[in-house]
């Protein structure tokens, strides 16, 4: 018994091809605004990075962006302040819930 290498091609028309190589990759898309990606996370898109990342959401192309571009000190800091005050928040709803509650 022999193993041939060789596979059988389909026979696809030359035109069809070459349209099919030529034709642009709808999963390349471009970026309307580029400049945006490239300019560092103010302490607006800084605060709302560190929500997303409390939630759980956030775009791949906000990701990429604080990655490349901001510095973890910004981040570090922004999520403790926003932990710290989390806790204050349930801390208050607690105290109030305690009260109305008569104890």
């Amino acid at each position: 018994m022999t193993l041939s290498t060789e596979r059988a091609l389909p026979d696809i028309p030359t035109q069809t091809l070459l349209i099919s190589m030529t034709a642009p990759d709808p999963s390349n898309k471009t970026d309307p605004n580029p400049q945006a990606a490239r300019r560092p996370p103010g302490p607006l898109d800084v605060i709302l990075s560190v929500l997303s990342s409390f939630l759980g959401v956030q775009s791949a192309r906000n990701r990429e962006r604080d990655f490349e571009h901001g510095r973890p000190a910004h981040f570090i800091i922004v999520g403790i302040g926003l932990t710290i005050l989390f806790i204050l928040a349930i801390w208050l709803v607690v105290k109030l819930a305690l009260r109305a509650a008569g104890a």
